[in-house]
Formats: structure tokens, C-alpha cells, sequence
């Protein structure tokens, strides 16, 4: 099958890597040809994923009048943004609906009244052994994201008191007059190697609660220990991790500093099972023919 991911993203943006070339690569490896770009009027499935070029309504349209299949991939919720109409013009007219979590595909339906097929994000980082040596009482936090999630962060600074907090993101961003560490993959593994926790503090609102849990997976992978707040794609992994609140969660690692490598590798093991590409291909070649 000819598959065109629609996008003018780039690597830069995780929707990028975990919407497109993730699952492009391994639709590639199960025989079908495979392009991210432009529309390709060639191809006999388009994919839409995330950006803001109110035109592209129109060129799904067009697709769907020369018999191509078109997909929506809808990753955030702008229900209540400016972009709501956009999002809802995509979501009628696609022929199929795709979103990364339970969470996204209740809001679409309560939203436009279509189903939408759910594929996990696969992660991309290596695994590494489970690593959990503090330095004292001090724990060496990292918060790591999308600036646009910075909001967070800083509602939970003050409970953050007392251990030493790097932040990675958008270098245009500061915290507390202070510059932060640019965000770039190979960085995020090396200051992974030098951090206790990775924390991710989340508001409780629809534009947080429908995110897939992708940076905690990926600090999984590197073998490091998530304290977060609750949002309900978190939830599979309270076994292992503490998804439930910051300072809880700060605390319990305190508490509990002998159980925390075995955790972190039993939780190894769950994503290794539901988040390999692997699997999540075999998930979009399926729902690209539903």
C-alpha cells in the first residue's frame, strides 16, 4: 500500500517522531511504500497529522474526490482554542480517525460523535538499566517538555524545594531569571544519566488529561524512576511508578529507596510488551484498514 504522511513538522516535535516517522519506518518494514512531505496524489492513504494550515481541509477534500483514503491523526484537544473549527472540519470529513489515547478519542466523540481508532505511541530512546543512586538527601530532579507545559512546572516549583531541579526545553525559556538546558535528544540522554527522578507535573484540564504518556515511557527506557501528577493515561503504570501527585510521590521515593530499580525494571517490561514500534506498527497498519 502507497502511505503519504501529510506534515511540514519536523524532528523537533515529539508528535513528529512518535505520529509520523516512527510509524512511517515500520509501515516501511512490513512491505508498504511509505513518504512524509506534501500530499502525494499517488498514494492510496493520506495521513494528516498535526499543524495549523487551515488549507489543508481543502486538500483532504480533494483527496477523498480522486479515492484516496485520508486520516486525521489528532493528538491534542483545541476544542477550546482557536483552532477548534479546523480540528472539527478534519475530524468530520476524514475517513478515518486516529488518536493516541482513550482520553482523545472520548473528547473527539463527545465532540463530533465519531469514533476514533486508538494507537500508543511507540517509544524511541534505548533501554538502559535501571539506575537509582542519590547523592544524599538532596535528589537530582530533571523536568523535560514542550514549553508550552512550563505552567506546570512552575505551580509545582515550591514543592520542589530543597533538590536540585534541571529543566530542558525551548532555550527561549527561563525559569526564575535562570536559562535552561536546550532540549535535543542526545542531551536528554546525558543528563538523564545524572538525574534521580524525572518529575512531570501536569494541571488538571482538558488539554492535559487527554496527553499520551510518552515522556514517561521514555524515561523508563533510560532506566530512570516518574513522579507525576495523575492524568489517566498514566494510570497503567501506577504499579511501578508514582503518578499520583508530586509531593506523594517525592515523598514515597524517600521512603522507599530500595524498591525503586525493581520498579523501574518491571515497568521495562510492560512497555517493552504494549509500546514496542514493533507493535504500534502492526496497530497503524491495521487501522489505516479500517
Amino acid at each position: 500500500m502507497r502511505i503519504n504522511f501529510c506534515t511540514r513538522a519536523n524532528e523537533t516535535m515529539a508528535s513528529y517522531r512518535y505520529h509520523c516517522q516512527i510509524p512511517a519506518r515500520e509501515l516501511g518494514k512490513l512491505g508498504h511504500e511509505v513518504s512524509i512531505g506534501e500530499v502525494d496524489s499517488t498514494a492510496k492513504v493520506v495521513i494528516f497529522n498535526k499543524h495549523f494550515d487551515y488549507n489543508e481541509h481543502e486538500t483532504l477534500l480533494e483527496c477523498r474526490r480522486k479515492g484516496i483514503k485520508t486520516v486525521f491523526h489528532c493528538c491534542d484537544n483545541h476544542f477550546s482554542t482557536k483552532h477548534r473549527e479546523y480540528y472539527r472540519k478534519m475530524l468530520r470529513d476524514a475517513d478515518i480517525i486516529l488518536a493516541p489515547t482513550e482520553e482523545m478519542a472520548k473528547v473527539i466523540k463527545g465532540e463530533i460523535g465519531r469514533d476514533a481508532v486508538v494507537i500508543p505511541d511507540p517509544y524511541e530512546l534505548e533501554e538502559k538499566s535501571p539506575s537509582f543512586k542519590p547523592e544524599g538527601d538532596q535528589l537530582r530532579l530533571l523536568w523535560f517538555g514542550h514549553h508550552s507545559n512550563i505552567d506546570s512546572l512552575l505551580d509545582a516549583w515550591p514543592i520542589l524545594e530543597g533538590h536540585f531541579v534541571a529543566v530542558m526545553t525551548d532555550p527561549c525559556v527561563k525559569i526564575n531569571g535562570k536559562p535552561v538546558i536546550p532540549w535535543s535528544i542526545e542531551k536528554l540522554r546525558e543528563v538523564l544519566d545524572k538525574t534521580d527522578i524525572v518529575i512531570i507535573p501536569s494541571k488538571q484540564n482538558d488539554r492535559k488529561t487527554v496527553k499520551s504518556p510518552n515522556r514517561l515511557i521514555e524515561t523508563v527506557r533510560q532506566g530512570k524512576f516518574v513522579v507525576s501528577d495523575p492524568i489517566p493515561s498514566y494510570e497503567p503504570f501506577g504499579a511501578w511508578m508514582c503518578v499520583n501527585g508530586i509531593k506523594e510521590g517525592l515523598q514515597w521515593v524517600k521512603d522507599n529507596p530500595e524498591k525503586i530499580e525493581n520498579r523501574i525494571a518491571e515497568a521495562q517490561t510492560y512497555i517493552k510488551n504494549i509500546h514496542s514500534p514493533e507493535r504500534i506498527g502492526l496497530l497503524w497498519e491495521a487501522g489505516l484498514k479500517n
